[in-house]
């Protein structure tokens, strides 16, 4: 079974974040600080049976978990941050049982927004926490991850909720570091490649084999940040 991942036009990726962050427009005000970030993520969890961060063995094409946020902070210190996100996940296990290996592709574009609040800690640390809308493209290939050993293919656009909540710490004024967990929740799901498996016809309900893709994404990032 061959499919392919379908790539979006970068066109259609910046009228997406561009709908997402006209959102934020509605509750902005001048003579705010502005901040233009890029952030890697140190762990993703899927809640489905691939395995979790470092317990898994990866290929020999590298992941990465790469993000560009930017931020708008409100002379209240209420916060609007707008992200697009890119992450690859690929992982085989059951290594020791070359005829019988288990393996797993994942590939997201990610694009949120989210309205935050802050709170001073100390004079140089924050904490900021929040919602707000979320879009992903996400392509997964599994195999043999079920006990009868099911070859799985989705590319579906998704559209939910993302929280997250951040410690953050500026050491000067137009410099941050930061480190955010996320979770996002996806509602609704529809595909843009249609696969010919009626197996799994429902693979985004609520009643579905526990190795099919979740509703649900927790991540955890680490991020510097310019101040302006």
């Amino acid at each position: 079974m061959i499919a392919s991942f379908v790539v979006l036009s970068m066109k259609t990726k910046f009228n997406l974040l561009l709908s997402l962050f006209t959102i934020s427009l509605v509750f902005s005000k001048s003579h705010a600080q502005h901040q233009i970030s890029i952030q890697t993520g140190a762990l993703n969890y899927y809640f489905d049976k691939v395995p979790f961060g470092w317990n898994a063995t990866s290929s020999y094409l590298p992941n990465y978990a790469l993000g560009l946020q930017y931020q708008y902070q409100k002379p209240n210190n209420k916060l609007i941050a707008a992200q697009i996100n890119f992450i690859r996940d690929r992982h085989y296990w059951n290594v020791e049982s070359p005829g019988n290996l288990d393996f797993s592709n994942r590939s997201i574009q990610e694009m949120n927004v989210t309205f935050l609040n802050q709170k001073e800690l100390s004079k140089k640390v924050n904490w900021t926490y929040g919602a707000g809308p979320t879009v992903r493209n996400q392509f997964l290939f599994t195999n043999t991850i079920d006990p009868n050993h099911l070859l799985y293919i989705s590319n579906n656009i998704q559209f939910g909720l993302k929280g997250q909540t951040a410690l953050t710490y500026t050491p000067v004024k137009w410099i941050t570091f930061y480190s955010q967990i996320n979770l996002s929740g996806y509602l609704i799901s529809k595909p843009l490649v249609r696969y010919y498996n009626n197996d799994f016809a429902t693979d985004f309900g609520f009643k579905k084999p526990s190795f099919l893709p979740s509703r649900l994404h927790s991540s955890l990032t680490f991020g510097v940040g310019i101040n302006f």
